[in-house]
């Protein structure tokens, strides 16, 4: 990711057991889901192919994923600071400005 800073997320029990359980499955990677290469993430190509055994060939990409559940989360009332942090964007994101219409300067003065 582009980021600069890792973000920071608050995860249940739940999750938390989740992620134990995968670590014994990764092979000894420092990533929740290792490429081929297991010191690698997975690359983008895997996502994408992923999708296409979905039966979203030609409809969805990855990034395409990751704007639908932006646009889906804004829709159903989550924070958006929120939404944009966990999908890395910055605050002044012109994304963010493209899908809802506004940017952080502007909401924290209306």
């Amino acid at each position: 990711m582009k980021r600069r800073t890792d973000p920071v997320v608050k995860l249940s029990r739940q999750a938390l057991a989740m992620l134990a359980d995968l670590k014994e499955i990764s092979c000894g990677s420092r990533y929740v889901f290792p490429g081929r290469d297991r010191d690698k993430p997975l690359s983008n190509n895997t996502m994408l192919f992923a999708l296409y055994r979905l039966g979203y060939k030609g409809r969805m990409t990855g990034r395409g994923l990751r704007a639908v559940a932006s646009t889906i989360l804004n829709e159903t009332g989550f924070d958006p600071d929120v939404i944009e942090r966990q999908l890395a964007h910055c605050e002044r994101d012109e994304v963010r400005v493209r899908t809802t219409g506004r940017n952080t300067s502007q909401s924290a003065s209306a």
